[in-house]
């Protein structure tokens, strides 16, 4: 009895390993890792092995034991993830729960199998059953949740409350595990058992949950503070493009003037370097004029970029459809919908496709705006927005995001789609009563 204990102790030992390095890509392993992750599997197996097993077979023993040994068992992986990768203590901590949850989720899927159906333990049909069980459960776990991992490699979990909270749901984790430990030493009905391993694994899957939740909501948290962040440069950015384009205005508006003047009275000058001076001016001297002063600056500073780099830029706006919104708003929208737009048509050799069209209009209380232009290369999507190209996602692709996040702000809808190398992007917002 006790050696078959000692066994059972390793094949747990074993599979809170597996699972506590399940997700090993997203981690940074130490040097020597192969030699580490050995090493401390075998440190571990032994862990298991030479627990000691009490006489005592008291149900509330027993079930204090197994809590007491789970616990063990608990820090012992957690100590082979410090040996093995070198993430800070709340990262090692996120995976040592993890590896709690989905060992005990098995584990308790594995039982409610073997009482629900009458099984026998250590038949060849159970055998056949925990390791596909096993298979399934670590299988789908990593799937699952290895892709949001991917989305997020840094794991944000810094806050107290969510470390106490963490603590509480794999305390009683555990618990309930050391309970079902001591039942079963009572050998109560079947279906008593049944019902306690199916409620233990219905907690591991609420712990798993809640643990990815806040991984997500932290992911959030982080983008929303560069977005703000990036809207307050942005704000910035535009207070100054507005003088500029001012400055700018006023000064080729008198420089015209007296070009005209020296045209008059001046014979001997050359005319036609005049005119060459004419036209160079009248680049800055178009701002663009939609009755929106917001749209104007963004509109006239892209123009001046886009003429620089040959790129051809329309619009047709009604701009004081857009007067609900905010300046800051309004110009973070098009700069970042312009700067995408650019980014892109930059890359077309053929300069005919270096093109970026903008219609803007009012519709049925409605501003309905419209804009495209060519791309090269493929473009992948992810919840509706186009995924970054960049190497480093964590740092960009907010443009794009900044763009929904302002649309939905007005209580509007955006849309993305592509058709063959043009790219559209389609925004429609309600134009509030009174405005």
């Amino acid at each position: 009895m006790t050696a078959s204990v000692h066994i059972i102790n390793i094949e747990i030992m074993t599979e809170l390993m597996l699972a506590g390095h399940l997700f090993f890509p997203v981690l940074t392993k130490r040097t020597h890792y192969l030699l580490r992750l050995a090493a401390s599997f075998l440190i571990c197996a032994a862990i298991g092995y030479y627990f000691p097993v009490p006489d005592r077979t008291e149900a509330l023993f027993i079930t204090f034991w197994a809590l007491f040994m789970y616990s063990v068992f608990f820090l012992a992986v957690g100590v082979s993830l410090y040996i093995c990768y070198k993430d800070q203590f709340w990262t090692l901590l996120f995976f040592m729960v993890s590896a709690q949850s989905v060992q005990t989720l098995s584990s308790s899927l594995i039982s409610a199998l073997l009482y629900g159906t009458g099984m026998e333990r250590n038949s060849f049909v159970y055998i056949l059953v925990k390791i596909s069980v096993l298979a399934m459960t670590y299988g789908s776990c990593y799937l699952l949740f290895s892709f949001r991992l991917r989305k997020n490699p840094e794991i944000l979990i810094d806050r107290r409350y969510q470390l106490i909270l963490l603590l509480t749901a794999i305390f009683a984790e555990l618990f309930l595990a050391g309970a079902a430990v001591g039942l079963s030493v009572e050998s109560p009905s079947p279906a008593y058992l049944l019902i306690v391993y199916l409620y233990g694994a219905l907690s591991c899957l609420t712990v798993l949950a809640l643990e990815f939740g806040m991984l997500d909501n932290k992911r959030m948290e982080a983008e929303l503070l560069v977005m703000d962040k990036l809207l307050e440069d942005e704000k910035r950015q535009f207070m100054v493009s507005k003088d500029t384009i001012q400055m700018i205005n006023l000064k080729c508006h008198d420089l015209k003037h007296q070009i005209r003047r020296l045209r008059v009275s001046q014979e001997d000058i050359d005319r036609r370097e005049l005119q060459e001076i004419e036209n160079a001016i009248g680049i800055y001297d178009s701002v663009a004029r939609t009755h929106n002063d917001a749209l104007d600056v963004i509109l006239t500073e892209k123009s001046m970029y886009c003429e620089k780099e040959n790129i051809r830029l329309t619009c047709m706006a009604q701009g004081e459809g857009l007067c609900f919104m905010s300046s800051t708003d309004i110009y973070s929208l098009f700069g970042n919908a312009l700067d995408n737009a650019i980014e892109a048509v930059l890359q077309m050799q053929d300069p005919g496709k270096r093109s970026i069209s903008i219609n803007i209009r009012e519709n049925r209380q409605m501003i309905v705006i419209h804009m495209e232009n060519y791309f090269s290369g493929r473009i992948v999507m992810e919840d509706g927005l186009p995924v970054t190209t960049k190497d480093n996602r964590s740092c960009h692709g907010f443009g794009t995001r900044s763009i929904q996040r302002i649309t939905e702000k007005y209580q509007g809808l955006m849309s993305i789609h592509t058709d063959g190398d043009i790219f559209y992007l389609d925004i429609v917002i309600p134009i509030p009563l009174g405005s």
